[in-house]
């Protein structure tokens, strides 16, 4: 019997390993897997024993170069291979198979060589093989989405180390913060002067609210300014500490109340916060010309007030804006900028300009994201602000305008000089009333009517457009903004149209005439006509009509609004909305369409 049942167990055993063996050799992925293990094992072999595995003509969208640089990756052979390792699981692949071809996916893991530097990240490679002449061959390889995580993850590993670096440099600075930070509130801002270190305290809760996300600012918090050493430079007592020796050396202003003063670099007030702006002098024996209310002064060498002007050049230099007119450079290297006291904002300076410059709109309050040294987000920022002097005129019996042109040189993304001018409005009072912003060009200011003033900006020549103001392929198109003048004020008239005119102004011939450029792509250059192009006059008008609500037929013209928040088309034909258009627009939509052609010919009359 236990013979019987040792047979028994002998034969099933036979049976098993035979039924296993059978299904090993009928594996439909064998071939697969064997096919993986001599790809993974020719990793190391020469460049040609590897290509013999591709063919590289049946390859979709892939070139041998693009292949190779894949293998290179694999093969740790890259760039980066000093700094970041890239390991393929050839053991555990999934293997996707049908009629035409077979997929193989494989998870790669990218990994940082330097121990201290954390970094794991994951990929998937894949390949797909066809058999070819009963030999299975590589036919596709997704060399490119695994390039670019690859470089993804060389990214990131550099700005984590870039990360550490700044730290390293910056930990002094952010050490010295916590020390201080045992008498005050809070740490805000560090800057380097002469070779010292200064830093910018806060009792009370504040928050950086120039920087966005929503935040607001605190009424209650009260700035100071004090040396690396703890010495107070300015007590704790103000709403804002401006950018040390901004305008004059050792010189920084300060602010309470909306009222300015000056401390000394040395700790001491010179000037008490009781001016609405204090615009250094320089000469003659004028340390600076004031104002407070609508009553101006001067300040002697000793800091002494005294009523009036001193000279009438100075007289001149304030009602005709010269101190504002100043070529400046804010950067850098060209004044203390201060840097936030946080990980996340290394490399952003900041910049606090005095009273008068931000009264008059020329700069903001507080200047964020000067470029201060190379950052561990591969932010860029501002590289510097320039301003080009002023320009001052008389636009009407009770208004002047003050222009200032403004360059913007931006760093990475935005990389480029933009340049704007700031226009600001000044009544007889010299009180500034409102500003805008545009494009730099020549700027005229036509008064339409007693009560609307047209500013028209032209721009010849210049084939960089407006700036994002204007959605057409056409440059020297002037630009226009319109300003209602009531009850001693100019405002600012708001349009939803890129060609404001057609709003506000019964259009003449006048409005296009000039020279106009365009690029034509059929002929790759630049043609030159001394009327606007047809596409620019449809853009005109259907400015109009999507004003109103009209749902254009043709899906191309729908496009130029649909993504605006105002547009809602809900009229297809003129005569739903006709009897509700100004008569300006009317007028300009039929001045517009006897020269294009009307979109509905069933239009009113």
């Amino acid at each position: 019997m236990l013979r019987s049942k040792i047979l028994f167990i002998l034969l099933a055993s036979t049976v098993l390993l035979k039924s296993c063996s059978s299904l090993k050799q009928n594996d439909p992925n064998e071939k697969v897997v064997a096919f993986i293990n001599e790809f993974r094992n020719n990793l190391a072999a020469s460049d040609e024993v590897i290509k013999s595995q591709f063919q590289v003509t049946a390859v979709a969208n892939v070139s041998e170069e693009g292949i190779m640089r894949a293998v290179r990756i694999m093969q740790n052979a890259d760039q980066a291979k000093d700094s970041i390792t890239c390991v393929i699981n050839f053991d555990s692949p999934t293997i996707v198979q049908d009629e035409a071809s077979i997929r193989v996916d494989f998870v790669a893991q990218f990994s940082s060589i330097d121990s201290a530097t954390v970094l794991q990240q994951e990929s998937t490679f894949t390949l797909w093989l066809s058999n070819v002449q009963g030999k299975l061959v590589i036919t596709n390889i997704d060399a490119m989405n695994f390039y670019n995580e690859y470089n993804g993850a060389v990214y990131r590993l550099q700005n984590i180390k870039h990360r550490e670096r700044d730290l390293a440099s910056r930990k002094i600075f952010f050490d010295q913060a916590r020390m201080l930070q045992q008498t005050y509130d809070t740490v805000i801002w560090y800057a380097q002067y002469h070779d010292s270190v200064y830093y910018y305290v806060v009792n009370g809760e504040w928050q950086n609210f120039f920087m966005g996300d929503n935040r607001e600012r605190s009424t209650r918090a009260k700035m100071g300014l004090v040396s690396e050493t703890g010495r107070v430079i300015v007590p704790p007592a103000y709403d804002l500490v401006g950018t040390i020796a901004f305008e004059t050396e050792d010189i920084i202003e300060v602010k309470k109340d909306n009222r300015v003063g000056h401390f000394t670099i040395e700790g001491k007030e010179i000037v008490p916060a009781v001016y609405d702006w204090i615009a250094p002098y320089g000469k003659d024996g004028v340390y600076a010309l004031v104002k407070k209310d609508n009553e101006y002064g001067w300040l002697d060498e000793a800091y002494v007030l005294h009523a009036g002007f001193p000279s009438d050049e100075a007289k001149k230099y304030v009602n005709e804006f010269g101190y504002l007119g100043k070529n400046m450079e804010i950067s850098y290297t060209a004044m203390p900028a201060a840097e936030i006291i946080h990980v996340d904002y290394m490399g952003r300076g900041i910049v606090v300009p005095p009273a008068h410059f931000v009264q008059a709109s020329v700069l903001d309050e507080i200047i964020s994201d000067i470029y201060t040294g190379e950052n561990s987000l591969g932010w860029g920022g501002i590289e510097k602000i320039e301003t080009e002097g002023s320009m001052f005129e008389k636009i009407s019996d009770n208004f002047s305008a003050l222009m200032v042109k403004i360059n913007d040189y931006y760093l990475e993304g935005r990389e480029g000089l933009y340049k704007r001018t700031n226009v600001t409005f000044v009544n007889n009072q010299q009180q500034f009333t409102s500003t805008f912003t545009v494009p730099s060009g020549s700027i005229s200011f036509n008064r339409i009517d007693s009560t609307l003033m047209e500013v028209r900006l032209s721009r010849k020549g210049e084939s960089d457009g407006y700036e994002g103001e204007m959605e057409d392929n056409e440059w020297d198109v002037p630009f226009y903004q319109y300003f209602r003048i009531e009850n001693g004020a100019i405002t600012q008239l708001k349009s939803h149209r890129n060609y404001a005119f057609t709003e506000f102004i019964p259009m003449d011939s006048s409005y296009l005439e000039g020279t106009f450029h365009t690029w034509d792509e059929e002929t790759n250059s630049v043609k030159t006509q001394d009327f606007p192009f047809a596409s620019t006059l449809e853009w005109m008008r259907n400015e109009i009509l999507a004003d109103y609500g009209y749902g254009f037929n043709d899906a191309g013209m729908r496009e130029q609004f649909i993504h605006q928040d105002w547009y809602a088309p809900r009229y297809y034909s003129y005569a739903e909305f006709y009897d509700s258009m100004s008569e300006t627009d009317k007028h300009n939509l039929q001045f517009l369409e006897r020269i294009i052609g009307t979109l509905d010919t069933k239009q009113p009359s």
